[in-house]
């Protein structure tokens, strides 16, 4: 895993950034040997929006250092506003996993678990959304990495309802 840091003022002090849409990040790994073939990969970013105090905000973060496959992650989500509920989409992979309404209770800060499973891994994405009265929409996503036990596999057990006999 990498970790970058840019600074586009920084590195664009004469110019505005006001036009820049997003950033293309592209990476290409080739290695020094026969016994492995080069790859490549592409990242498109999008610049968060101007923060404004006064505007509608969510944030969704975790508390959870290492999300293990079969274990749960806990998520934190924050407004700056009143709302009673919100959507909180799962992705991994391009696919969706799960999607629900989680009630936010008479708080700016839920907390709640999502249990995570094998579909998760590598990484996982979770996308918190509300519309508001006026009709806006206000999201926040958090993308997390999700680990195998250390074994390497999983155990399973059956379980049965009822008594048996």
């Amino acid at each position: 895993m990498w970790k970058l840091s840019l600074n586009l003022a920084s590195k664009m002090p004469n110019r505005s950034l006001d036009g820049i849409r997003s950033v293309v990040l592209r990476a290409r790994l080739i290695p020094d040997n026969d016994n492995f073939e080069a790859e490549a990969a592409e990242l498109m970013l999008l610049p968060p929006a101007t923060s404004n105090k006064y505007q509608p905000q969510l944030q969704v973060t975790t508390s959870t250092r290492r999300p293990m496959i079969g274990g749960s992650i806990i998520l934190h989500v924050r407004s700056n506003f009143v709302l009673e509920d919100f959507h909180c989409v799962v992705t991994s992979g391009g696919r969706l996993l799960t999607t629900r309404l989680i009630s936010m209770g008479n708080t700016k800060l839920k907390t709640f678990d999502e249990l995570v499973s094998y579909n998760m891994a590598p990484e996982a994405t979770f996308l918190i959304w509300h519309v508001d009265s006026w009709g806006n929409l206000v999201s926040a996503s958090l993308t997390v990495s999700v680990f195998s036990h250390d074994r390497g596999h999983l155990d399973a057990h059956p379980v049965m309802e009822g008594s048996s006999g």
